[in-house]
């Protein structure tokens, strides 16, 4: 996986509100003290007391007047480091603040973030002319695209009586790509052994002939040269594994929002550390999904194949190229792919690629039911196999399931504590 540069933040020299200064809580009871305290001087007579209380009283007022006085616009420079990351990886933010007074106060700093983003975000600083430099380290908890800032900056007279608030300007978006499994051999995933090569890499549906031709590379069978493309073009000339397209493969997720009915419950235990549970919390069994359809997918890659990707809204990807781009390129879809309206798997089926490039369709699903098994069983004719992960729990109709498994589908239902590599190679036992 690449590297992406870090993502800056440049609020430069403009800054949101003027800072305002207002009596903190015990700016507020000195003031009534001094108040009370000039005013039981007055009513008593005892004019040696009133000094006394006018000092009190003045206190606030001199505080706020030093925070509205002796305010200049700060600028704030944000670097986040990386900007992509994978969930349960650590990113760093830097934030730079030129800015301060030169009374001896304090300032904190507390930078926004979404929820998604786990661990500290402030910074207390005795205020003065400067720099403030900040660093927090922030962990992503789960993947989509989350927000960075912008920073409140908030500014504390030495005694503590007022205090102003202003918020700077500069937000960075960080992506958090799904969580990569690493996974069993494609051989040994297949339960097929040696047959893969045959099964499911191998292309019999009706296309071009076996004579297409490539260069000779070192370590071809020279069993495989083609003389006839050799004294034509004058270089040696190989068949291409004697099939008419390298493998491939269409994987299709299910992100139908019914599919996944929310739990009663959020259950703690599938937190990441530091989190709380939120409303905005994803859903745990389309996030496992999402989860194995990038491993595989990566895994896929790494064998050779091209993936395409579908999702139930009917949205697909170009043909991945076999480099870690493609990964990249697909872990970025699935990092955004959300939860959609659609009820039907039709517009997802017929966006998989099909006839030489549907030699290998994998469904992720969360239900089953008899419309689903029959769209499914229907593009069965047009891949050479089929192979389907339920992830429980899910609405899973028997008789919709016997269809699946009739039709020539693998089927495999996941419970929910099954890591996503067991998943993989209890798939290819199904078939044993």
């Amino acid at each position: 996986m690449t590297t992406p540069s870090p993502r800056v933040a440049d609020g430069g020299r403009r800054w949101r509100g003027p800072l305002l200064p207002v009596p903190t809580r015990q700016g507020w009871v000195t003031a009534l003290g001094g108040l009370v305290w000039l005013t039981v001087a007055w009513l008593t007579g005892q004019r040696d007391l009133i000094w006394p209380g006018l000092f009190v009283l003045s206190l606030p007022v001199a505080s706020w007047l030093l925070l509205t006085l002796g305010a200049r616009p700060p600028e704030a420079r944000r670097t986040v480091t990386p900007s992509e990351v994978r969930v349960g990886d650590r990113l760093t933010s830097r934030i730079e603040v030129t800015a301060g007074l030169d009374a001896g106060a304090v300032v904190s700093y507390s930078d926004e973030r979404s929820p998604a983003l786990l661990g500290a975000a402030q910074a207390r600083f005795p205020l003065g002319s400067g720099r403030h430099r900040i660093e927090h380290q922030l962990t992503a908890g789960w993947r989509g695209r989350h927000r960075l800032g912008p920073l409140r900056r908030k500014v504390t007279d030495a005694l503590g009586l007022a205090r102003a608030q202003q918020v700077l300007p500069g937000t960075v978006e960080v992506l958090a790509l799904p969580v990569l499994h690493p996974l069993d051999s494609l051989q040994a995933a297949s339960g097929m052994g040696a047959a893969t090569d045959q099964t499911v890499l191998k292309t019999s549906l009706v296309g071009s002939d076996d004579v297409l031709v490539r260069e000779y590379l070192p370590g071809d069978d020279v069993r495989r040269i083609h003389w006839r493309s050799t004294a034509r073009t004058g270089e040696l000339m190989v068949r291409r594994e004697e099939r008419a397209w390298d493998p491939s493969a269409a994987l299709l997720i299910d992100n139908r929002e019914e599919a996944f009915p929310a739990p009663e419950d959020l259950a703690t235990g599938e937190l990441p550390a530091g989190a709380e549970p939120a409303s905005d919390w994803p859903e745990p069994r389309f996030e496992w999904l999402v989860s194995a359809a990038a491993s595989i997918a990566a895994h896929l890659v790494d064998h050779g194949f091209a993936v395409a990707l579908s999702d139930t809204d009917a949205t697909t990807a170009d043909r991945a190229e076999r480099h870690s781009q493609g990964v990249i390129a697909l872990s970025r879809r699935l990092a955004e792919l959300e939860l959609t309206a659609s009820g039907s798997l039709d517009r997802a089926v017929a966006a998989s690629p099909t006839g030489a490039r549907g030699q290998l369709l994998i469904a992720l699903l969360g239900r089953l039911d008899g419309g689903d098994a029959g769209v499914l069983a229907e593009a069965r004719r047009d891949h050479q196999a089929c192979w389907a992960l339920l992830r429980e729990p899910a609405v899973v109709d028997p008789e919709a399931l016997r269809l699946l498994e009739v039709s020539g589908w693998r089927v495999l239902r996941v419970s929910p504590d099954t890591p996503v590599a067991t998943a993989w190679r209890l798939l290819g036992e199904v078939a044993r």
